[in-house]
């Protein structure tokens, strides 16, 4: 009887004993496929990483390059040039591609411009980016300054007075602003408004 118990204690013991094993095998499975699992994310997120990183130069000089770009476009678009054109009104202002430049009876202050909102409509101001030239027969570049407008753009001055273009002008040579209200004029070379009738002229050299 007593051997017969041995034998039973030993058979369960057994049996724990496998129970305890396969147990302590399935948990280290379980570890080992979580190590994996951690460390495959780990490797994808620092390959994505990389790939980021790599990319950024690229998207840095492309950055720069439209940087560059947008600053060339300005530099394009650099200083106004002031020059002469002639016709029936005499020799008068006009800028690098011919169109005729008008002076405002109401600007009387130095440095300023009386004319804004539906004035600087009709009467677009000649403004630039850049020092200003004066390149024709007669000028005197001494008398090429600038104003800051009150949108912070600068507008030339020749002599004593700021300088527009006029809407209705379609043509290099168009002077059908001149007299327009009996104040707005075209500018002779000598920096003063020639206060002749309307007349309609050509652009010359």
């Amino acid at each position: 009887m007593v051997g017969r118990r041995r034998n039973l204690l030993a058979a369960g013991r057994a049996a724990f004993a496998v129970v305890a094993v396969a147990l302590l095998a399935a948990a280290c499975s379980s570890n080992s496929a979580s190590s994996s699992s951690t460390t495959s994310v780990a490797a994808t997120s620092s390959a994505a990483s990389s790939a980021a990183k790599a990319s950024s130069p690229g998207s840095s000089a492309t950055s720069s390059a439209a940087k560059a770009s947008a600053s060339g476009s300005a530099t394009a678009a650099g200083a106004a040039t002031v020059t002469t054109g002639s016709g029936a009104l005499g020799v008068y202002l006009v800028d690098g591609q011919g169109r005729t430049l008008y002076m405002y009876d109401a600007d009387t202050t130095a440095g300023q411009s009386a004319c804004y909102d539906a004035c600087a409509t009709a009467w677009p101001p000649f403004v630039t980016t850049g020092t200003p030239t004066a390149t024709g027969s007669g000028l005197d570049s001494t008398k090429v300054t600038t104003l800051t407008r009150t949108d912070g753009s600068r507008q030339v001055v020749y002599g004593e007075y700021p300088l527009y273009y006029f809407e209705k002008d379609t043509a290099a040579g168009d002077t059908t602003g001149q007299a327009v209200g009996g104040t707005w004029w075209v500018v002779g070379a000598d920096g003063e408004p020639i206060k002749a009738a309307a007349a309609t002229s050509s652009s010359g050299g």
